[in-house]
């Protein structure tokens, strides 16, 4: 699967720190946990990165971060 896909902010949740931001990335392409699984640990990886959520269903990874991350990079 890609990671290439749309970036939008998401208000929903409150922060995990009073710093950081949410982005929801739309992974087409991902059907299934196998999938899932690497897509999380290369964001885990990324510096700045707090939390990553999959959601195989709605193909959406939500990522929690500093203001600075760059996700996409």
């Amino acid at each position: 699967p890609s990671l290439i896909g749309a970036l939008a902010r998401a208000p929903a949740a409150p922060p995990a720190s009073a710093a950081s931001v949410a982005d929801v990335i739309l992974v087409g392409g991902m059907d299934c946990e196998g999938c899932a699984v690497p897509i999380r640990h290369a964001i885990e990886r990324v510096g700045g990165v707090e939390r990553v959520d999959v959601e195989v269903a709605t193909k959406r990874v939500t990522v929690r971060h500093a203001p600075r991350t760059d996700l996409l990079a």
